[in-house]
């Protein structure tokens, strides 16, 4: 009895073994699609270790923090940016894991990782585009709360809300656009290969 991986893989040889017999009408290139799935394996190991070595600085300063009443108001805030920055890491991880640690060597198998992981690289977009928003809002909350923990005037606080609000527009609102675009070029890739080989483009 076939599994759904079987079932999967014997889809997609026979589409190659399809596309083989009809070269002269419509080109696929294949060494093309073997050298941008080795291409993703290194570039997902490279994003891997940039993504664990991001979780540093917050570590850094959990563990370096002095705890006097400037700093108190801050280190529930690093804190619970620690633990969503592993959770997101960690499941980062294993959306990078399909090209990072395949071994494949068939031309078909290569075909297969290469749509998974540009499924999976749209899905991690379409994560640091929605990040963006949720991060601009909690350093803005966070800037304008820990103000006031410090007894700040109102014109104070309206300045801290400004400034951080300014801020935030100069740097996650790029980031919102730039995720979006990779989003949509993730996509858009993996729906053509899919489409090229003749297999579908749903979701596994």
């Amino acid at each position: 009895m076939n599994t759904k991986s079987d079932t999967r893989a014997s889809e997609i040889q026979d589409s190659f073994e399809a596309l083989w017999q009809e070269q002269s009408s419509f080109n696929v290139d294949f060494e093309n699609i073997a050298k941008q799935a080795r291409l993703q394996r290194n570039k997902q190991r490279l994003y891997m270790a940039v993504d664990v070595l991001g979780l540093v600085p917050l570590v850094m300063v959990m563990v370096l923090i002095d705890e006097n009443k400037y700093a108190a108001p801050i280190i529930p805030f690093f804190f619970i940016n620690l633990i969503a920055g592993i959770v997101m890491v960690a499941y980062f991880i294993k959306l990078r894991s399909i090209s990072a640690f395949s071994s494949t060597k068939a031309t078909s198998d290569y075909a297969e990782t290469l749509i998974k992981q540009l499924r999976n690289n749209a899905l991690i977009s379409r994560i640091n585009k929605h990040t963006s928003w949720i991060v601009a809002i909690a350093v803005v909350a966070f800037l304008t709360i820990d103000g006031a923990m410090r007894d700040y005037d109102y014109q104070h606080l309206l300045s801290i809300f400004a400034r951080s609000f300014g801020l935030v527009l100069v740097i996650f609102v790029p980031w919102y656009i730039w995720s979006k675009r990779r989003q949509l070029r993730f996509e858009n890739e993996a729906s053509k290969l899919a489409s090229a080989l003749g297999l579908t483009t749903q979701h596994e």
